[in-house]
């Protein structure tokens, strides 16, 4: 694979990742999700956080994992430090959301005017 493609490479698994998480995919979100790890070249920020984004729902939605989840969005935020206040929004709905988990919480991809409070949320910003 040529150098200036990893990137793109990444990109689209963590997308179809997203896209099978939010059909409720277990086993296909886990794949994409963990497939890049043979790329010995560290993600630029922006992926690394959409990664760490993904991460998060996946232990909250299908583990039960919350400590983790929390623990990966609070990673994003670091990482998402610079950029504007409505992707801490997200991240911030999603902590909230995880903090009051239930198994049945609905996934739900990001829109600027819907209100989401009681959902775990994709940001398709970050594709």
């Amino acid at each position: 694979m040529k150098k200036n493609f990893f990137n793109d490479y990444r990109k689209a698994y963590l997308v179809l990742a997203a896209c099978y998480l939010y059909l409720g995919m277990k086993e296909k979100t886990y794949d994409y999700l963990h497939q890049d790890f043979f790329i010995k070249r560290e993600m630029r920020p922006r992926l690394k956080g959409f990664h760490l984004h993904l991460l998060a729902l996946y232990e909250s939605y299908f583990n039960n994992n919350n400590d983790l989840a929390k623990e990966y969005l609070t990673s994003q935020k670091e990482v998402f430090a610079s950029l504007g206040e409505s992707y801490h929004k997200v991240i911030d709905n999603n902590l909230k959301a995880i903090s009051k988990s239930t198994l049945d919480m609905p996934v739900t991809f990001f829109q600027e005017d819907s209100n989401t409070q009681d959902a775990l949320i994709i940001d398709p910003r970050l594709w």
